[in-house]
């Protein structure tokens, strides 16, 4: 009788933590990394002023190095890779902007 009412409790035991470490993981999972939002207004602000075009891009770069680090459980890859990209044509128009500047005056 104390066999039985071990291995049940054993088993009712490791039901719950198998139950308990679903729980974990889904919550991990949702988890999003501020980098990348970070990133993405950076990128976005970054279009009109140039000046803050390299935070994003390095805000989005680092944010994804830590997404992919993390094995999937820290979302978030297309804000940094979008806030990369912006700040990337944030830049790109900054520079041109000078540039055409230079050669106006």
């Amino acid at each position: 009788m104390t066999l039985t009412l071990t291995l049940s409790r054993r088993r009712e035991r490791d039901t719950y933590d198998l139950f308990r470490k679903r729980e974990r993981e889904i919550y991990a999972s949702r988890v999003r990394d501020r980098g990348a939002t970070r990133s993405l207004v950076l990128g976005a602000l970054s279009l009109p002023f140039g000046l803050l075009a390299p935070f994003a891009i390095w805000s989005g770069s680092s944010s994804l190095r830590r997404i992919r680090s993390s094995g999937g459980q820290v979302t978030g890859s297309w804000s940094a890779a979008l806030g990369v990209a912006a700040g990337i044509v944030g830049a790109a128009f900054g520079i041109g902007g000078v540039v055409f500047w230079l050669f106006l005056s």
